[in-house]
């Protein structure tokens, strides 16, 4: 999700999993990179599953730039110009992950080039014929919007539906980061009798000119998530 306040813009990325491998994991912020990564809860439990797409870079934040997304495509996006020209230069040879479920790749950018913020989400799927499709969205952030996409979209049935539309527009109130990363957490609560797939939601805050403000990150496997 990428959107904005009259204050600040935002970059939100949740996980959601069902497989034991895909949750034995929590998402930690290392300042020396200012990058958001993966550290597993129990390697041994994840070692059951592919980690060349378990264990990955969620978040870039650059100077005038942030990156996010749920592979390692988020490594090869570099700033160019604008934000979708960015993520189609970076991601244009790039295909869905290579699972039994073919799923699709996102990610999203906002960029800052000269004074000027721009904000793409990128999307990179499996089409009917099981060929690789690419749809590159460059949005236009109003204040209190924000624009949405996901892997899979419908009911939690096995093959999940992919993703299957245009960005999904959503009206925003955010106070901060912290309400921001805890507002989508919540949003993702199961109902009663369904299972809790949340993993983790990380929510970065970033003035008009793309000055970081802070940065929240909720671990569902933490002792206390919202901490």
């Amino acid at each position: 999700m990428v959107g904005r306040t009259e204050q600040s813009y935002y970059a939100i990325y949740g996980v959601t999993a069902r497989s034991e491998p895909s949750r034995a994991k929590v998402y930690v912020f290392d300042r020396a990179t200012n990058i958001i990564k993966v550290q597993p809860t129990n390697e041994e439990i994840m070692a059951q599953g592919n980690l060349d797409l378990l264990s990955y870079n969620a978040v870039h934040i650059f100077k005038n730039s942030v990156v996010l997304g749920n592979g390692k495509q988020t490594d090869l996006v570099k700033f160019n110009n604008s934000a979708v020209e960015s993520l189609a230069a970076g991601l244009q040879t790039q295909t869905f992950e290579p699972d039994k479920h073919n799923t699709p790749r996102i990610t999203a950018m906002l960029s800052n080039n000269e004074g000027k913020v721009s904000a793409a989400l990128y999307l990179i799927k499996a089409n009917a014929t099981g060929e690789t499709q690419h749809e590159a969205y460059d949005l236009d952030l109003k204040p209190n919007q924000a624009y949405f996409i996901s892997t899979y979209s419908g009911e939690n049935i096995k093959p999940t539906p992919s993703f299957n539309s245009e960005p999904i527009l959503l009206e925003i109130d955010f106070k901060n980061v912290e309400d921001a990363a805890r507002q989508v957490y919540d949003y993702f609560a199961p109902t009663e009798g369904e299972q809790d797939l949340r993993v983790s939601v990380m929510a970065i805050e970033a003035d008009l000119l793309l000055g970081e403000k802070g940065i929240a990150i909720i671990n569902s496997a933490s002792e206390n998530p919202y901490k």
